[in-house]
């Protein structure tokens, strides 16, 4: 049975949180206890110092003022309508996706327009959950992976059909030796996109591999100018509290507003690599251990995994870091894959690689400026 759909940023959005957010506990911005130290730190302050009651207390009336000015400034442009947006272009098509259950097998392919290609496979016999919820259908797979069919899929077939036939395919699949997960299903294309590889190299992460690569990783990603772009609100909140400052002539208001702004950029510096040192935050990278082998091809990079292949064009990649232990990718502004020292035989190998990769990097960004 094949189920297909157009991607667009209302399907991505809430296929995404379903396969990443799914029964994950929300976590708390500040717990009880961190509530309770702050409380008495401020009640501390106030006795210690009553000469600074009347300065706080003219402080907390120039933020509520503020944050209700920022409230109102939100609510009223939420309330525009921009006639240049239309509904076209409000949802755009953002690529095309296909489910294909055959032979015990499940894949997904995602074909996106900006060249991206993405293939999740897995055998049926692992298949530990399934549930109909209001956009469609959730997957559950070990280790905490998650394929999610949309409800745009079931425009021929219901849910409700889906949900039989993915139950008796199940069915079939537990009285049939074990598939070897190691192979690729018989009927997906192979490789996933026509390209002349011109460099690969094959590596296998470890646990320890993957604590220290990420580490690296997320220490890096403030280096990246793209990094800081996508904070644009962040940047404009404060602009809107400088200038209240000013208006109202507010000193303390202006402070306060120097002192967190370099807090918050402190934060978005150091924060990413410190949660990852939490045992909780790791669990995840758990997920991403396991043999590869990564392509360098003409026009992309091609990644296979044992249970998923991606391509990715060079132009979806911002830049490359050469870091201790690995080598680590830009995708996104806030997310990276690594590839480690231990891929490679030698240092020759390895500069090789990557004078490859920049070189094609190079051009790519060339050609989206010649554009």
């Amino acid at each position: 049975m094949i189920w297909e759909y157009e991607i667009t940023n209302i399907t991505e959005q809430q296929s995404m949180s379903n396969e990443l957010l799914n029964g994950r506990p929300k976590k708390l911005i500040l717990s009880t206890y961190s509530r309770l130290i702050l409380f008495l730190l401020l009640a501390i302050l106030i006795i210690a110092f009553p000469n600074l009651t009347d300065s706080l207390l003219l402080l907390l009336i120039n933020i509520i003022t503020t944050g209700m000015i920022l409230i109102l400034l939100l609510l009223f442009v939420q309330k525009l309508h921009w006639p240049l947006k239309s509904k076209a272009s409000a949802n755009p098509v953002l690529g095309f996706c296909k489910i294909t259950v055959k032979g015990g097998w499940l894949v997904k392919e995602t074909t996106y327009t900006n060249g991206t290609v993405h293939q999740f496979f897995k055998p049926l016999q692992e298949l530990i959950h399934m549930i109909g919820v209001d956009n469609g259908i959730l997957l559950e797979f070990p280790g905490q992976q998650y394929c999610f069919i949309h409800a745009c899929a079931f425009s021929k077939i219901s849910l409700q059909e889906s949900l039989a036939f993915l139950k008796e395919e199940q069915a079939l699949c537990t009285d049939t030796p074990k598939t070897d997960i190691s192979l690729l299903p018989p009927f997906m294309k192979s490789p996933i996109v026509e390209d002349t590889p011109l460099a690969s190299a094959s590596f296998t992460l470890s646990k320890e591999q993957v604590k220290a690569s990420f580490l690296e990783g997320y220490s890096a990603l403030h280096r990246h100018l793209s990094y800081w772009k996508s904070l644009w609100k962040y940047y404009l909140y404060f602009v809107l509290l400088f200038a209240l400052a000013f208006l109202f002539r507010s000193w303390p208001l202006a402070a306060f507003g120097v002192i967190l702004f370099i807090a918050v950029a402190i934060y978005l510096i150091y924060a990413p690599s410190y949660k990852l040192r939490k045992d909780k935050a790791l669990q995840p990278l758990s997920l991403f251990c396991g043999s590869y082998q990564i392509e360098l091809c003409m026009e992309g990079i091609r990644l296979a995994a044992p249970d998923y292949v991606t391509y990715l064009p060079y132009g979806q990649i911002y830049d490359v870091y050469t870091l201790n232990s690995c080598l680590c990718l830009m995708q996104t502004p806030y997310s990276f894959r690594v590839i480690p020292n231990t891929a490679f035989s030698s240092k020759e190998e390895e500069a090789l690689f990557c004078h490859t990769l920049e070189n094609k990097l190079c051009a790519a960004r060339q050609q989206k400026i010649s554009k």
